[in-house]
């Protein structure tokens, strides 16, 4: 069963808290659990821990839960997704995450706040990695066609290798709560690299 601090419990109505409430509270999270103690609190400074704003709160606070679990799966579902290197899926997982936070903050979650801007930062270095992916692709691809010189291949092979650690990087900076673990690059994939420098000189050799 759940409890309030002494000086919330000696301003509720008759006492006690609604029939029930304690049973629904004492399921919330801690998260929750604090939701609803700050809501009361509020209500209390505003004169108004009434029934009806305890059960307000409690309701939020179930909510808010459920949009606690599903920023906990979109997070996993991220983290999984960039150790595959789909960059673009797991900022959709990212976006996802954003969403359910600011649910979260507007049903009055306070700690939802400096998570969404994470999750943000996420989503930007996530893009960042895609495109990191992407041109260490196209570096490979150039370092192994016949295409320039031998030295604009073999700078291009370089520039893939850097690109390709760059992304990774990117990738494992933007661990929302998950592992995302070691990122490596397939060879065929470090093959590609150099094409995003070396395109451009293409035409000089």
């Amino acid at each position: 069963m759940a409890t309030l601090p002494n000086d919330l419990q000696n301003e509720l109505p008759d006492g006690e808290l609604p029939d029930g409430v304690s049973v629904r509270m004492a399921s919330l999270t801690e998260e929750g659990q604090q939701q609803v103690i700050d809501a009361l609190y509020e209500a209390q400074g505003e004169g108004a821990l009434t029934e009806d704003a305890i059960n307000e709160a409690v309701g939020n606070a179930e909510t808010a839960d459920e949009a606690r679990e599903n920023v906990e799966q979109a997070r996993e579902n991220q983290a999984e997704a960039a150790d595959a290197g789909d960059y673009d899926k797991a900022q959709e997982y990212a976006n996802t995450a954003e969403y359910e936070l600011r649910e979260i903050d507007d049903l009055g979650g306070t700690e939802a706040e400096t998570e969404v801007i994470e999750a943000q930062q996420d989503q930007v270095e996530l893009a960042e990695a895609e495109d990191h992916a992407e041109y260490a692709q196209e570096n490979a691809d150039f370092a192994t066609s016949d295409r320039g010189t031998e030295g604009q291949r073999e700078a291009a092979a370089e520039t893939a290798n850097e690109y390709a650690e760059s992304s990774n990087e990117l990738g494992n900076r933007a661990d929302a709560g998950g592992e995302y673990g070691d990122h490596s690059y397939s060879a065929s994939a470090n093959d590609d690299a150099a094409a995003q420098d070396t395109a451009d000189t293409d035409g000089d050799g």
